[in-house]
C-alpha cells in the first residue's frame, strides 16, 4: 500500500479542492454549489513553486477547481490532467484501466523513486 510517507517522499501531494461544503449524503452531485468554499490555491502555489501538474481525481473535482479557483490564479506554468474517479460510485471503468490512467503522475516523472513508479498501487 501507498502510503502517505511514500507519497511526500515521492513529492506527491494530496489536497481538496474544496475547503469545506455542504452536501446531503457521499455523493459529488449534491454539493451545495451556494455553501462552497474552495482551498487556497493561490497561496498554495506561492509556498510550493514547483508544483507543476496537478491531477483531478474524477470529472467534479476538475470541474469544480476550473469553476470556482482556476480564474483567481496568476499562473500559467501548472498542467492539468484528470483521472478516473477512484469513488466506488464509479465503477464503470475496469481496476486495471484506472490503474494504468493513475499510473501516469508517476511514469511521467522520472524523478521519482523507480519503487513507486513500479508498485502496483492500492485497489481504487
Amino acid at each position: 500500500m501507498v502510503t502517505a510517507f511514500a507519497l511526500r517522499s515521492a513529492h506527491v501531494g494530496l489536497w481538496d479542492v474544496l475547503h469545506s461544503c455542504v452536501r446531503e449524503g457521499a455523493s459529488d452531485a449534491n454539493i451545495c454549489s451556494s455553501d462552497l468554499i474552495p482551498n487556497d490555491f493561490g497561496e498554495f502555489f506561492q509556498h510550493h513553486r514547483k508544483v507543476n501538474r496537478v491531477f483531478f481525481n474524477g470529472s467534479k473535482a476538475e470541474s469544480l477547481y476550473r469553476r470556482h479557483v482556476i480564474q483567481h490564479l496568476a499562473i500559467d506554468f501548472v498542467q492539468y490532467q484528470r483521472l478516473p474517479s477512484t469513488s466506488p460510485a464509479h465503477a464503470s471503468l475496469p481496476y486495471e484501466r484506472k490503474l494504468e490512467d493513475w499510473r501516469a503522475i508517476a511514469t511521467s516523472d522520472p524523478a521519482l523513486p523507480r519503487a513507486l513508479r513500479d508498485k502496483a498501487a492500492p485497489r481504487l
